[in-house]
């Protein structure tokens, strides 16, 4: 059975012995299994013409590290790893370690087992190609659609006695932004995982962000009979952030907390300057403070298991739809964002209710500091 698989398996004893290598590994490594078989691999690592070290994916530290643990049959945990194979052929390995226990639950030894990755790797990278530049393309006739409501807003609803306009064009208005945040969400998305997402850090007061924020949300929260609360002190100094990124967070957490807000509820959005803790700078050293930002509703709350999972992509809470289906991108955006910017996002349950998100921004660096 272990011939037949095409995974690459590789078995090495307690003293660092190899003790089993099927015709995969042969067939990856180009060495001769009668060449590895009995030998010890700490022997082996030693000679440079083999590059061993790279074909199991290690370094030459963690091999040592690996081959002295079951030496003094110290529990070494199972791991995965993946990574590129350049020699003889370009693959991509996928590599697993399982200790091998005894009957007494000691280690006596370690399973290898490589899996060629390539393909699904090559399609995975196909696919993200071609989400993003789906993605990409939906923007620019969103903008558009979103630039002609506008118009009609600014041109036609004044002349509309009845009203029935004005709401109809709010109700686009509002939905075509939130496609056009989703959009750009994916994109940052997309571009972070990639190492590519881009900000553009400047001076901003949270104050006029957030005011925008609750102008463009308040006559949907009104509807729906929610009461939309801008705490936020014109006082506060400014923050250093790229303030389309950070706009985008706030609205995705007010639209999440309105989301999931009751009638006759509250949603306020607030910020407070954290204390740095004090403390004498060094020379040269300066101290960087922040800004907290909460957005606070009186939803149903946060359950514990979900406080942390909940940023990640497409993660949702199980049963819970609120008003309208969301799409599990929002919140793992606003991580990205926040994270990007050197700050720090999380979520509480409110003692008298509710959820608390809240994350921190830097401040702008005084001239003086």
């Amino acid at each position: 059975m272990l011939n037949s698989t095409r995974e690459g398996m590789l078995v090495i004893d307690a003293t660092g012995r190899i003790v089993l290598a099927n015709p995969s590994i042969e067939e990856w490594w180009q060495i001769k299994r009668d060449d590895l078989l009995g030998q010890n691999l700490g022997d082996l690592i030693k000679r440079p013409e083999l590059h061993l070290p790279a074909k199991l994916g290690f370094t030459t530290g963690e091999v040592l590290e690996l081959l002295i643990n079951l030496s003094q049959t110290l529990d070494v945990p199972p791991s995965k790893h993946i990574y590129r194979l350049d020699r003889p052929t370009p693959r991509v390995i996928e590599r697993s370690g399982t200790p091998v226990i005894d009957n007494h639950l000691r280690v006596i030894g370690w399973v290898l087992v490589l899996r060629d990755i390539t393909e699904e790797k090559r399609v995975e990278q196909a696919r993200e190609e071609l989400t993003g530049m789906i993605v990409h393309d939906l923007r620019t006739p969103m903008t558009t659609v979103l630039g002609s409501l506008k118009l009609i807003q600014d041109i036609a609803v004044p002349n509309d006695g009845t009203g029935l306009l004005k709401d109809a064009v709010d109700v686009s208005v509002r939905s075509s932004k939130k496609m056009v945040l989703l959009v750009d969400s994916l994109l940052d998305i997309f571009k972070t995982e990639a190492g590519k997402m881009e900000i553009t850090l400047k001076a901003h007061t949270l104050k006029p962000i957030v005011t925008n924020i609750i102008e463009d949300l308040a006559s949907y929260a009104q509807q729906l009979d929610i009461d939309l609360r801008d705490q936020v002190s014109a006082e506060l100094p400014p923050v250093m952030v790229d303030a389309d990124k950070i706009e985008r967070v706030l609205t995705n957490l007010v639209d999440n907390a309105i989301k999931y807000t009751p009638s006759q509820g509250q949603v306020t959005v607030r910020a407070t300057l954290l204390d740095d803790g004090g403390g004498v700078p060094a020379p040269g050293e300066r101290i960087v403070k922040f800004v907290m930002c909460e957005v606070l509703d009186t939803g149903p709350g946060v359950p514990a298991e979900y406080r942390d999972r909940i940023f990640e992509q497409y993660v949702q809470i199980a049963g819970r739809e609120g008003r309208r289906r969301g799409t599990g991108l929002g919140l793992a955006f606003c991580k990205m964002a926040v994270e990007a910017h050197g700050g720090t996002i999380w979520v509480q349950n409110r003692p008298e209710g509710g959820s608390a998100f809240k994350f921190t921004l830097p401040l702008a660096p005084e001239v003086d500091v």
